[in-house]
Order: C-alpha cells, then sequence, then structure tokens
C-alpha cells in the first residue's frame, strides 16, 4: 500500500496484460505511425484509456457524493475551498462544513488557479 515502485510496477503490468501481445508488438512495430496500427489497436487503446482515465474521474467525483462537506476533507486533498453549491432544482446557497453534495451539484470553488485545474481534473466537476 506505501511502497510506490511496486504499486506502479503491478499496475503497469496490469495495464499491459489488459492491453493485450498483440496490441504491444504492433505499438512496438508502429508506434509513431498511428496511421498504421489496425481497428483492433486504435480501439482496445481508446477502451483501456476510457476505462482508465473515466473510472479515475467517476471514483474522484462520488467520493464526496452524499458526504457533508466537513466529511469530505476537499481543503486537505485538493487546496480548494467550496463556497456555493446549486442543487438540482435549487437555488445558489453558501457551503457550509454540514452542507451535503448531491451527485452533480455544480460547485463554485475558491483556491489558486493550480489547485482549481487539479479539483477539476481529478473530480470531473
Amino acid at each position: 500500500m506505501g511502497d510506490w515502485y511496486l504499486n506502479l510496477v503491478v499496475v503497469a503490468a496490469f495495464i499491459v496484460g489488459g492491453i493485450g501481445f498483440p496490441v504491444v508488438f504492433e505499438l512496438r512495430r508502429a508506434w509513431r505511425r498511428p496511421r498504421e496500427w489496425s481497428l483492433h489497436t486504435k480501439v482496445t487503446l481508446a477502451t483501456t484509456a476510457l476505462l482508465l482515465f473515466g473510472g479515475t474521474l467517476m471514483v474522484a467525483a462520488v467520493e464526496c457524493v452524499g458526504k457533508r462537506l466537513a466529511d469530505t476533507d476537499m481543503r486537505a486533498k485538493y487546496q480548494v475551498t467550496v463556497v456555493c453549491i446549486k442543487p438540482d432544482g435549487g437555488s445558489c446557497t453558501y457551503a457550509t462544513a454540514d452542507t451535503v453534495v448531491g451527485a452533480g451539484d455544480p460547485l463554485v470553488i475558491a483556491g489558486s488557479v493550480e489547485a482549481a485545474d487539479r479539483f477539476v481534473e481529478k473530480t470531473g466537476r
């Protein structure tokens, strides 16, 4: 859990194994010429990227859904403060520690541009 090198090796082996030998072989042969890749390789790489990035965004997005802001620890994780939330069908309300985040609720955040970009990248909000 705490050994990043081991985790990175296991994740890389998992991804390469999921992609499969034919795709890895084709990428080795024509790495800089994507126009020469077969349809199988293109679909496999697109699906793998979608699952990896989409899954990561979904986990990050639902990690705060249904929880009070005080319980999400967003300030420590992302260095941003949630200022306001607009629930579906409701009006924009100031966020307090007891505010509960709903799925798809737009958030107004305050923080540095870099922190805000990181927050949007990780949570998809």
